[in-house]
């Protein structure tokens, strides 16, 4: 028996016939017993074991390196090493332990189990069966009809032979295969990626699958579930199959198929082709290119910075353009446009639809029916054609309305201006103080809170002020003002109330009233004076003053008396001057 001891360096240790005791020391060693019963210690460093005996024995400290057995017979890891390469073509047979090994086979058939830890298994040119075991393994049989079984833990397959199977536990992590041939996913198998460059296709199963293709020009198909698909620079054709599925065919003109569900596609190539079914699901189209839906696809979203533009087609459109200047039309159907920071020209067409060009100096045209345009720049343009619907601006700056145009309704707290045009307009303030001037037409001008002035302007003309201290000008023709939100928001101003044309208008529900509504406020509700006497007074007029008030709570002369208006032109009110209403 031998007994060779290295030093202190990256020694070469061969035994001879008998058994053997080698000893590397510290260093990267290299130890070969030879034939025999021997016993091989390394030391610490990156050491290579070399066994050929089942009664081999090796020991490794714990910490002492990074260390490879190279054994032509079938060999178990021992404590403290990490990986292990089977040498020759005999079917001999592989195990790790808890570590996070690499077991490699040789070109015999192999059993490699990997036991616990991360391990990463490698098979030969022969029939070879693989088994993860516990951990994120990684298994990959090479060449022949190859068995794997990734155990518990988030596994990765390769395959390359349509003959491999995969095995595959319920609820035993989430697995990809990463295949060189046509591959269908099994049971319990997520995801699939196709390698190399051929023309191979990948099939899911009723997971949630993630396929992605190769290079070359794949079939992808989903099956059931919410899958997502992802195509190489290949013409792909992509099905999706039943469930929500996200279809991307990559680079090349690619075919997609979103099938039953609710999907999104994502198509960078104008000879993408998309197609989808009638009462197939709604369904999103995600473009970096200019693009048009096809049939019985709803919404499109154009991506990147490109100026590309975007059209709908006669169903309701979500169309939404990227940060580039985009041209969006909604074509038919009750479409929303979406513009985004670039200068969009936007084109609802027929249908009720909904237009917001976003930052930018935007153009706007709804088209026929009745259609919402929402706008954030002075230099935003509507172009509203003649008859073609009663439309609605909503505007977050100041805003005077064009032709055609009936309704404006500001927005956000900023104190902001809106101004009507000859139409009978609807003018609608924001929470912040605003000027409302209704232009000709019987506009109705609501101000919303804040303490706002709005003017009437010629027609005859609805003014309500709402929550705050608001100033009211009818102008020409027979106005009604609404005192609503007096009771708790400060008192209106009315300038110019004409008596015999002009109408104050009182709600019931407000004001707590029990006479019935359009209808003359009852006189005995009605006193001239500052102070309620009677618990039926319940609102005093002062002449000097041109202040009207309101007893809060009807119980005469210990009223709570609060002013709702004061007329400027210090008319000669009375009862008859006044509506009741809802």
């Amino acid at each position: 028996m031998d007994i060779i001891s290295g030093l202190q360096g990256n020694d070469t240790l061969q035994g001879l016939g008998d058994n053997d005791t080698l000893d590397g020391a510290d260093g990267n060693d290299s130890l070969d017993g030879g034939v025999g019963v021997d016993s091989l210690v390394g030391g610490k460093g990156n050491d290579i074991y070399i066994g050929d005996n089942l009664n081999d024995i090796i020991i490794e400290g714990l910490n002492a390196g990074t260390d490879l057995v190279k054994s032509s017979v079938s060999w178990v890891l021992g404590n403290n090493l990490e990986n292990l390469t089977l040498t020759g073509n005999g079917a001999i047979n592989g195990t790790g332990n808890s570590l996070n090994n690499i077991l490699i086979g040789n070109t015999g058939a192999n059993i490699l189990s990997g036991e616990n830890g991360n391990d990463n298994l490698f098979g030969d040119s022969d029939n070879d069966t693989l088994l993860g075991g516990a951990g994120n393994d990684t298994l990959d049989g090479g060449l022949g009809s190859d068995s794997v079984d990734g155990g518990i833990g988030n596994d990765t397959y390769i395959v390359d032979n349509i003959n491999d199977i995969i095995i595959e536990g319920l609820n035993a992590g989430t697995d990809l295969v990463k295949s060189s041939v046509n591959w269908v996913l099994g049971n319990n198998l997520e995801n699939l990626t196709l390698t190399g460059s051929g023309a191979i296709n990948g099939t899911g199963n009723s997971l949630k699958n993630i396929l992605i293709g190769n290079t070359g020009a794949n079939i992808l198909s989903g099956e059931d579930s919410n899958d997502s698909l992802i195509g190489g620079t290949g013409n792909d054709t992509l099905l999706g199959g039943a469930g929500d599925d996200t279809l991307d065919g990559g680079l090349g003109a690619d075919s997609l198929n979103g099938g039953v569900g609710n999907d999104i596609y994502t198509v960078d190539n104008v000879n993408d082709l998309i197609t989808e079914g009638s009462d197939a699901g709604t369904d999103l189209v995600k473009s970096s290119v200019s693009w048009v839906l096809g049939n019985n696809l709803e919404n499109l979203t154009l991506t990147g910075s490109g100026a590309i533009n975007g059209t709908g087609n006669s169903l309701n459109n979500i169309l939404a353009g990227n940060s580039g200047a985009n041209t969006l039309n909604g074509v038919d159907g009750n479409d929303s446009l979406f513009g985004s920071s670039g200068n969009d020209t936007l084109f609802g067409d027929s249908g009720d639809d909904t237009l917001n060009g976003g930052a930018g100096t935007d153009s706007l045209d709804g088209g026929i029916g009745n259609d919402t345009y929402i706008v954030d720049n002075l230099n935003d343009s509507i172009i509203e054609g003649l008859n073609a619907g009663t439309d609605l601006v909503n505007s977050s700056v100041n805003w005077v309305l064009g032709n055609n145009l009936e309704n404006l309704t500001l927005t956000g707290t900023g104190v902001i201006n809106g101004t009507g045009n000859s139409l009978n307009n609807i003018l609608m303030g924001n929470n912040g103080a605003n000027t409302l001037t209704g232009g000709d037409g019987n506009d109705s001008l609501f101000g919303n809170s804040g303490n706002d002035s709005l003017f009437g302007s010629a027609g005859d003309d609805l003014i309500a002020g709402g929550v705050g201290r608001d100033v009211l000008i009818g102008g020409t023709g027979q106005d009604s003002f609404n005192l609503s939100g007096t009771r708790t928001g400060g008192y209106d101003t009315i300038a110019d109330f004409t008596l015999g044309e002009d109408t104050i208008l009182i709600s019931k529900a407000e004001f707590g009233l029990v006479q019935s509504q359009n209808t003359t406020l009852d006189s005995g509700l009605f006193r001239l004076g500052t102070t309620a006497i009677t618990a039926s007074d319940r609102f005093m007029y002062d002449q000097t003053t041109g202040n009207l008030f309101f007893d809060a709570d009807g119980i005469g002369k210990a009223a709570q008396v609060l002013q709702i208006a004061q007329f400027s032109n210090q008319v000669a009110l009375s009862s008859a001057n006044i509506t009741i209403i809802a």
